[in-house]
């Protein structure tokens, strides 16, 4: 995985990976240590009868799973907008990627209402009860922006994920 996220220009990529989870809330720094870990243990248990597998470890196991699987996605969907758009910079290969170029908005409920949160930002940019119009509303200002929206559970962790400049 990381040879294909070098491949498009990715600087650090484990430390792109890691930045990106964090500020989606997933607090994990060190996305490789965990993953290498979950994935010995996996296959342990699918080759050994008498492994042990906690459910914690199924649980973290599943976090660190969607850690990495929306900072992959968003990472390489955010190079791919750079290679529609033929972006100079991107394509000589002098303008390398990094995690503090992927710009995110957030959406997330309080059990009422649905707020649109831009990153970095403690109030809402906009709220609404009917979560279909807010995040069609956020998907446009997400577009003009060139920026990921992000949908949180009630944990605050993330559910959904949406690239509105190339989906």
């Amino acid at each position: 995985m990381v040879a294909i996220l070098e491949a498009f220009g990715i600087d650090n990529p484990w430390n792109v990976l890691g930045s990106i989870a964090s500020r989606c809330g997933i607090g994990i720094p060190d996305l490789r240590s965990p993953l290498v870990s979950a994935f010995q243990r996996r296959h342990e248990a699918a080759h050994k009868a008498n492994a042990n597998v906690e459910t914690t470890d199924l649980i973290s196991f599943s976090r660190d799973v969607v850690a990495f699987s929306l900072s992959f996605d968003l990472i390489l969907s955010y190079t791919l907008r750079k290679l529609l758009d033929a972006d100079p910079g991107y394509l000589s290969g002098k303008r390398r990627i990094a995690g503090k170029h992927i710009g995110l908005r957030f959406l997330q409920s309080d059990g009422k209402v649905w707020r649109e949160i831009i990153e970095n930002k403690t109030r809402a940019y906009a709220k609404n009860t009917d979560f279909d119009s807010l995040k069609r509303d956020c998907f446009v200002r997400a577009r003009k922006h060139g920026q990921a929206v992000v949908v949180k559970g009630n944990k605050g962790l993330p559910i959904q994920w949406f690239t509105p400049d190339i989906d």
